[in-house]
């Protein structure tokens, strides 16, 4: 990263405090190429579903004055969505303990980014999920993506019978995470539908939070579903359809949640707590960029906007003050019907 965007961050963020429930960047002045720069990386998420960049100041800046920019680059993107109850629009990913895992009809209630267990590939529920990489763990943490138009392509040649079962959908697990007036489960999400307006393909697909979803509403799985989930992640598991790469410090990852899934390898961590694998992610919402504006809404909304999780600031803080949660107005796009 070039000098003058080092200087300015140092003049605009502090490295006090928890940088990552902060709802507001505080304002700054980037260097004039910035925004320029930022609008290619755009373009290539919307184009290739893929953005990569290394060289961010981790090192120079601190930790948390980092975190402080990489959020503030975030939101000259689009707008930054909290991503838990705890009402982080930065959420720290390092080893917390949990225990995290699934077969064909059972699933942990812990959400997979709190463990340093290996993540099947899935997509998060927003436009863009972004990773900065602070510190790699001792041995594995690999990131790995592929195309969800491979992964059709392969279903349509090998098992179309596995498409009508995807299309139609599964509800997916809140994880006990929803308001009060929310139920538990969300409505049928599909893993594949086409967009209203250019036809292009979308892709959600979760399985832990489908086997969850199964499990809240008492409905277990068919066979035929298990069979399509189990085609799905055997394809994305592929040698050649997969690609894997590692994170160093200062790296950041950008993924169109709906046209890349996303898994990583189980890791070891330092003895050290202080020297582990350390990540901050970010959800992006992307407005009416032409990419996600035409999104069906079921597709685009998916199972992030309910509680505490996919809100922007301003609607957040008059949560915090009113205990309400507001609904899912309030962001581009058609709304969906309540629950």
């Amino acid at each position: 990263m070039r000098a003058d965007l080092v200087e300015s961050a140092l003049a605009a963020f502090g490295d006090g405090d928890d940088p990552t429930i902060e709802a507001f960047v505080p304002p700054w002045h980037p260097p004039p190429w910035l925004d320029e720069w930022l609008a290619a990386v755009v373009d290539s998420i919307a184009v290739t579903g893929v953005a990569w960049a290394s060289g961010f100041p981790v090192e120079v800046l601190g930790e948390r004055r980092a975190a402080r920019l990489y959020r503030a680059l975030g939101e000259r993107m689009g707008r930054g969505l909290s991503q838990n109850t705890r009402c982080e629009f930065l959420s720290p990913v390092f080893n917390e303990g949990v225990r995290f895992g699934y077969d064909s009809t059972r699933a942990s209630q812990g959400r997979g980014y709190r463990s340093q267990a290996q993540l099947n590939h899935h997509s998060d529920p927003t436009d863009v999920v972004s990773l900065l990489c602070v510190r790699k763990a001792r041995s594995g943490g690999l990131s790995s993506i592929v195309s969800t138009a491979a992964v059709w392509n392969a279903l349509l040649e090998a098992s179309p019978e596995h498409l009508e079962v995807l299309e139609a959908g599964f509800p997916y697990d809140r994880k006990g995470e929803q308001g009060p007036d929310e139920g538990p489960v969300t409505e049928p999400i599909p893993v594949f539908a086409r967009s209203a307006h250019s036809g292009r393909l979308d892709c959600r697909y979760a399985r832990s939070y489908i086997i969850g979803g199964a499990g809240r509403t008492g409905q277990p799985l068919t066979r035929p579903q298990i069979a399509a989930l189990d085609a799905v992640d055997t394809i994305a598991s592929r040698p050649g359809v997969a690609f894997q790469m590692g994170f160093e410090p200062g790296d950041i990852q950008w993924l169109d949640n709906l046209s890349v899934l996303h898994g990583r390898t189980a890791f070891e961590d330092d003895p050290d707590p202080s020297r582990g694998r350390l990540l901050y992610r970010s959800w992006l919402h992307m407005g009416d960029h032409p990419r996600w504006a035409g999104v069906q809404p079921v597709m685009r909304w998916a199972y992030a906007r309910f509680g505490r999780l996919g809100r922007l600031p301003e609607e957040l803080e008059g949560a915090v003050v009113t205990g309400r949660v507001p609904g899912r107005e309030g962001l581009s796009g058609t709304p969906l019907s309540s629950d």
